[in-house]
């Protein structure tokens, strides 16, 4: 009897490791490695777990790499089928044959507990002989009520969650499949969380990002993509991707910083071309600010656009005498390459966004490897910037400012009108008499319309703003360049002496017309 055990137990020894027993000590060993450096483990979560097992049934059926299935779209396409909405979570991919090795390699890593983690998700594939383990790990950053990932017709849909603490002031961004980038005008806060109603108009694939803010900056809580009516068979999520998402899968990945700040500057212009912006010019400034910023990140294992020092973008720019009228930033990472963490700036409509606004024309590129706990991954900071160029022309510096505005919000430029802009130096003019805006004399509606009227035939509707201002190129955005009927404008300045920061001040008048 005691011989017959030895053998049976000897015999259960040498047996293979099944796909249960890999998983369960997959996720032992996740947990010993969060609690034995003092951190929580983190909650199995049965979204991130089916996004696991999509990517590792992706990596098992794939003769390519295995990293090439924790690409950010491919991990972006399982994590929002499976219901989930974690922005960049990270993920490990082992191939093993046998599958126990593939275990044993699990357990040797040392980087799992390096960041901190709220939920994991674990999928093995496979059998005993040869199988495929993945696992997600994420830091959430909110929390989302069910929302739809498939739509069979286009329409829309109210997107609601609360953002974790300390996040606040969120923000919704939709990519839409054209690869335009939309900001949800009407987010509705309260002590109990947010909602947003997105609209789904076309056939197509939307990315659905949320942002919040807090000591860090601007944070991305939730990223997730929609899937708009019936796609062809055979033809997967990725392929209805805006257009260019797909183009960087043909491409290596750039040996060299030269070579990357090359190859990014041109993915970047081939988006913005698409997209009807103006191309961006390299700028070896901006390259210093870029590489500084990637190189501190790298050494201080952070990933924030404010340092830990509580300095930001702008504030670095000025550090080093750098005057601009408008500047953004964008950080990736990736464990492949600075390609594929730009495809993850890509892939984030709000970091999408930054790269297609008109006013930007000059980029900066920093990349950095940061190695921690044996694990190694590429940081790519994007710094944009529109150089403040001021010409010491305050009427040109405001029209061309009004251009930007109106081509930002996809407006046709407005038409210059001396006759307009005769009449708004001379209410500049007013105002700076009476040194006060709200003088009675001043742009009173029907007086305004009665004298644009005398000059102008045909002209159906007026409107008009009045500024007090130094940076003339920097003028906030008004309802008269927002309005799409308005197809003509004067700018009238006044200079007022010098300003409390030592520049000019100017009194400025905008006058906007609506003649067919």
């Amino acid at each position: 009897m005691t011989a017959v055990l030895l053998l049976v137990l000897v015999v259960q020894a040498a047996a293979p490791a099944s796909v249960p027993d890999v998983e369960a000590g997959v996720s032992q060993h996740l947990r010993t490695a969060f609690e034995s450096i003092g951190r929580t483990a983190p909650r199995i979560d049965p979204a991130l777990s089916a996004a696991a097992r999509a990517l590792a049934s992706d990596a098992l059926g794939s003769t390519g790499p295995a990293a090439a299935s924790a690409e950010p779209e491919r991990v972006t396409d399982a994590m929002s089928r499976a219901g989930a909405w974690d922005a960049q979570p990270k993920v490990w991919i082992i191939r093993a044959a046998p599958l126990e090795e593939g275990l044993l390699a699990f357990r040797r890593r040392t980087d799992l507990g390096v960041d901190a983690a709220s939920h994991a998700g674990l999928g093995v594939v496979g059998d005993a002989d040869h199988g495929v383990i993945v696992v997600v790990l994420s830091d959430r950053k909110a929390e989302l009520r069910p929302f739809p990932r498939k739509l069979k017709i286009p329409g829309l849909h109210e997107l609601c969650g609360e953002l974790w603490p300390p996040l606040g002031k969120p923000e919704v961004f939709v990519t839409l499949p054209t690869g335009r980038v939309e900001k949800e005008a009407h987010v509705r806060s309260s002590t109990s969380g947010f909602c947003a109603e997105i609209g789904f108009p076309t056939p197509g694939r939307y990315a659905v990002e949320v942002l919040g803010t807090g000591p860090a900056g601007p944070e991305v809580a939730a990223l997730f993509s929609v899937e708009v009516g019936d796609l062809p068979a055979g033809v997967s999520p990725s392929a209805t991707a805006p257009p260019g998402a797909a183009s960087r899968a043909s491409l290596p990945e750039p040996a060299t910083l030269a070579e990357a700040r090359a190859v990014l500057l041109s993915r970047i212009n081939a988006l913005r071309h698409d997209n009807g912006a103006p191309p961006l010019s390299p700028d070896g400034r901006l390259d210093e600010v870029a590489q500084a910023y990637a190189d501190r990140m790298a050494l201080g294992h952070f990933f924030a656009h404010v340092a830990p020092e509580g300095d930001s973008l702008s504030e670095r720019l000025r550090a080093v005498g750098y005057a601009f009228r408008a500047n953004g930033e964008n950080l990736g990472r990736a464990g492949t390459g600075p390609l594929a963490a730009h495809a993850s700036v890509e892939e984030s409509p709000g970091h999408r966004r930054n790269l297609l606004l008109p006013v930007f024309s000059r980029l900066g590129v920093g990349i950095a490897v940061e190695t921690s706990g044996g694990r190694r991954e590429t940081l790519v900071v994007e710094v944009l910037a529109a150089p403040d160029e001021h010409s010491g022309d305050p009427v040109g510096d405001t029209y061309r400012r009004l251009a930007e505005q109106r081509s930002a919000l996809g407006l046709p430029n407005l038409v210059r009108s001396p006759q307009l802009e005769a009449l708004a130096a001379e209410q500049a003019r007013i105002a700076l008499d009476a040194e006060d805006p709200r003088t009675e004399r001043l742009l009173a509606p029907e007086r305004l319309h009665a004298r644009v009227s005398e000059t102008l035939r045909g002209v159906e509707s007026t409107s008009a703003d009045l500024f007090v201002a130094e940076d003339l190129s920097q003028l906030p955005k008004t309802r008269g360049v927002a309005d799409g009927r308005k197809n003509l404008v004067g700018v009238g300045a006044v200079p007022a002496g010098q300003g409390p920061g030592g520049a000019e001040t100017y009194w400025v008048v905008v006058i906007y017309a609506d003649r067919p």
